[in-house]
């Protein structure tokens, strides 16, 4: 059975590198962007593979639930944690790589990934998509593609920009009524993840609470956040039932809330993009970077940067004038 297993595995293998085109993603988001790429230059090439690396469980199911849904890409999706395990491919790019095939166009959602760049290196052209903040801090200098692009929802100053507008998304939206009792407040993996400590993360929700406590206050869990501990006030409803991204989400709903908070997410800059006609308020729920827990961070996840994340996240919402919280 292991035999047969390597067999497949090596199979799948070969056939990505035999491509001579591949859209590599990472991530809902990532899906958004190549979608929104793809209907803006009018590319209809189903014979081309989109690539999911290893990303959560949660980021798969949602990815599938695109893919699968009306405004899903037509193209072959591939899930490689499903096939194999990230160690043993890992080792067998690392041998094949320097059999040097080269793609003439990959699409790539994820710059940093190690398996990505054994399959983007060397490209004809590539195009990269927005990953969180990664463009905003894009750098070439270990990048051997001949010709690149960045398509990006942020206002970068580089003659590679290709501007996200998000224009197929906003012909979704259905909205016809704002509320003013209610408020949509996004949640943060930050707590979960270690970055600072459950007790803050509770406490600046209660804040949050109170000052709107005259409202309804819809919370929407991040697809890789635990919230089973978290003592919510009772003015707040748990909204676990999402299985999309809040872009798409938003774009589906007819009534919506009159404002939309989130923690130093890149969610409400989209929202921002699309929703910009509705008079929907925006807000950053500014909390003091200095409560990151950085030497954790370092040991756990290789992280050192993430307080200058926060502040650059913050500068650019605050660019697309979305409100702070404190």
């Amino acid at each position: 059975m292991k035999i047969k297993k390597i067999y497949y595995s090596l199979q799948t293998i070969f056939n990505i590198l035999l491509e001579k085109k591949l859209y590599l993603i990472n991530s809902p988001q990532n899906y958004l962007s190549l979608l929104e790429y793809l209907k803006k230059n009018n590319i209809d090439d189903n014979k081309v593979k989109i690539i999911v690396g290893f990303p959560s469980d949660n980021s798969i199911s949602q990815i599938q639930k695109i893919h699968s849904s009306e405004i899903g890409i037509k193209n072959d999706l591939v899930f490689l944690k499903e096939r194999f395990n990230q160690k043993f491919l890992n080792f067998i790019l690392r041998i094949l790589k320097n059999l040097k095939i080269n793609k003439s166009l990959c699409i790539v959602g994820d710059k940093k990934s190690i398996l990505f760049k054994t399959l983007y290196q060397g490209a004809t052209k590539a195009v990269f998509l927005d990953d969180g903040l990664n463009l905003l801090i894009f750098n070439d200098d270990d990048l051997k593609v001949k010709d690149y692009k960045l398509f990006s929802y942020f206002d970068l100053n580089t003659k590679k920009l290709i501007k996200n507008d998000f224009s197929f998304l906003k012909t979704k939206v259905q909205i016809n009524y704002v509320s003013s009792n209610d408020i949509w407040l996004l949640g943060s993996p930050a707590a979960t993840f270690g970055i600072f400590d459950k007790n803050t993360y509770n406490s600046i929700i209660k804040k949050f609470a109170k000052k709107f406590d005259d409202k309804n206050i819809l919370f929407f869990p991040h697809r890789d956040e635990k919230v089973e501990k978290i003592n919510f006030p009772k003015n707040i409803i748990i909204n676990n039932n999402i299985t999309e991204p809040i872009e798409i989400h938003a774009s589906k709903q007819k009534t919506m809330p009159f404002l939309i908070a989130g923690f130093y997410t890149t969610a409400l800059h989209i929202l921002g993009t699309i929703l910009n006609e509705k008079k929907i308020i925006l807000m950053n729920i500014n909390f003091n970077t200095n409560l990151i827990n950085t030497n954790g961070l370092k040991e756990r996840y290789n992280l050192v940067n993430l307080k200058e994340q926060y502040n650059l996240v913050k500068s650019v919402l605050e660019k697309n004038n979305i409100e702070n919280f404190f």
